[in-house]
């Protein structure tokens, strides 16, 4: 059973709220203990900002149009649009009029919060699934962010800040989002694991698009020709997403406004080594349309329409705009949710490790790597979700009968292969549910690359804002193209921890009869009920 589909950028987690934050890798040249050769980690960087965001970098070049150099680093010119819309069919000015209310965060840190369920609620509305009477609740998600079961994030959950990083990690767990009018803040305060709601709605994609404005480093410096390609192209990206989807999370410098034109433009920042840097972003909100004839400070017109979270005295009745060009404008990002909010999921259960999300990507490391879970009852396995990097290609199996629990040991009974254009988390389903029995162990493995090197994607090691734990037998990559080595055996390059798979599926449904017994007489009369499994 082999699907094969290109994921329309279907993205997740990969870049939130970058800031100008330069990766930090770790290149591997030559043999290893384990054989492996050429080996590059790039590890997520996290910084506690201003205004309730936790800045993120690490993965900003695996986002940026890699053909706009070949491999002698010469310039070639504009890489090929990834469109969600054609450009060519957008109008010149766009304002999405079904929005959300506008809200206020007061002197909560939950930015980042408010933009993420305002993108997810906005684009329900979009596609006609849900109305603006109500809203998802920024205090559930970022509670839950802070204190779901296993791995979580640990700093303060009101005035810790957080990012879309965060917020997707805790969606992508079910752990929210859920109706505001169920979750309100100050009233719902204090939560408690136990006082947690069920999902109304579940995560099921995002997209991860361009990053309007790339920073120098040592090692990279970029033109003022290449700068302009990258901003149209991402420019372009937002507008489709708009256009689409409703709305685009981002972060910016809240810094700066001008009063007389209701708009913010900042400017490249260059530091002590003359290297051209991303303005700090400082806060998050949510683009809801465009004016290619707006004028603000910067030198060319054109603006996306702001929604703040900072109530309607703020702005224009709770809105501004900020330039294309704006220097400190990053993450766009947009969360796609099922297309109700009633409770019923095309998914009611998920098999995963990954509390927190991925925190590290391994590229040109081996070939596949898997998870490896045990069924709690009989289910019907129906998809499976994990990061890709850009411009990538997957196949992804699902193996039973494995041998000691060893990935690569068991009998292949489901593929699915594709394309994922831009980089994040994206959910995949097999052509037919695969059954799996109560007590049955089962392996997702996931074999994925750009441009030829595989990328693998793990929740990488603890830090100060995060706890993250994982065991042996949980996550495995194979290393010489065979066999499967437990990731928690891998520690050249830190602590890898799960891989980030997860697997989806709907317990087999049962059927509840009364059936009877002949009495001695020969009649037949109600013996007992009991649950029947078809």
């Amino acid at each position: 059973m082999e699907k094969r589909k290109k994921i329309e950028i279907i993205t997740l987690s990969a870049v939130m709220f970058l800031c100008g934050v330069i990766p930090s890798e770790a290149a591997v040249r030559g043999l290893d203990q384990n054989g492996l050769t050429s080996v590059k980690a790039e590890e997520l960087t996290m910084e506690v900002g201003e205004d309730g965001l936790i800045e993120v970098g690490g993965n900003e070049e695996w986002k940026l149009p890699l053909e706009l150099r070949n491999s002698a680093d010469e310039f070639i010119g504009k890489a090929e649009d990834a469109q969600l819309v054609g450009s060519a069919e957008l109008p010149s000015s766009y304002k999405n009029g079904k929005v959300t209310a506008i809200r206020n965060q007061s002197s909560s840190s939950l930015c980042w919060a408010f933009a993420a369920t305002d993108t997810c609620r906005i684009n329900g509305m979009k596609n006609g699934a849900m109305d603006g009477n109500d809203n998802y609740s920024p205090y559930h998600l970022s509670y839950a962010a802070h204190n779901q079961k296993t791995d979580c994030w640990v700093n303060d959950w009101i005035g810790g800040g957080g990012n879309n990083y965060m917020a997707s990690s805790a969606m992508l767990n079910w752990e929210g989002p859920v109706l505001e009018s169920t979750c309100r803040y100050p009233e719902s305060f204090p939560l408690t694991r136990s006082g947690m709601k069920v999902s109304d709605t579940h995560l099921q994609s995002a997209l991860s698009l361009t990053e309007p404005v790339p920073s120098d480093t040592g090692s990279r410096r970029y033109t003022d020709e290449e700068r302009k390609l990258i901003r149209e192209k991402a420019v372009d990206e937002i507008k489709s997403a708009i256009y689409r989807y409703g709305a685009v999370s981002v972060s910016f410098a809240s810094s700066g406004r001008d009063s007389n034109t209701n708009s913010y433009y900042h400017e490249l920042m260059t530091d002590a080594n003359g290297l051209r840097k991303r303005t700090s972003s400082t806060h998050a909100v949510v683009l809801t349309g465009w004016n290619d004839d707006y004028a603000t400070k910067a030198e060319n017109p054109g603006a996306f329409l702001l929604k703040n979270s900072y109530g309607e005295s703020f702005g224009d009745a709770g809105y501004a705009w900020i330039s294309y060009e704006d220097a400190s404008l990053s993450a766009p990002f947009v969360y796609i949710c099922e297309d109700s909010d009633n409770g019923k999921h095309e998914y009611t259960e998920q098999f995963a490790y990954d509390g927190c999300g991925y925190g590290i990507m391994m590229s040109g490391f081996g070939g596949g790597y898997a998870n490896v879970f045990t069924a709690k009852r009989r289910e019907n396995i129906g998809a499976v979700g994990f990061y890709m990097p850009a411009d990538g290609e997957y196949t992804v199996s699902l193996e039973r009968n494995l041998k000691d629990g060893i990935p690569g040991t068991g009998k292949v009974v489901a593929t699915a292969s594709g394309t994922t254009e831009l980089m994040g988390f994206c959910t995949v389903a097999f052509e037919d549910p695969v059954k799996i029995s109560s007590g049955e162990t089962f392996a997702v493995v996931v074999n994925s690359s750009s441009g030829g090197v595989t990328c693998q994607f793990y929740e990488g090691k603890s830090t100060t804002i995060k706890n993250v734990s994982a065991e042996r037998g949980q996550s495995f990559v194979c290393v010489d193209g065979g066999s499967y080595l437990d990731a928690q055996d891998v520690t050249r390059w830190g602590v890898l921890n799960n891989a980030c798979i997860k697997a989806y599926a709907n317990p087999e449904k049962t059927s509840r009869i009364r059936y009877c017994e002949l009495d001695p007489d020969g009649t037949a009369s109600l013996y007992k009920t009991s649950n029947i499994q078809n």
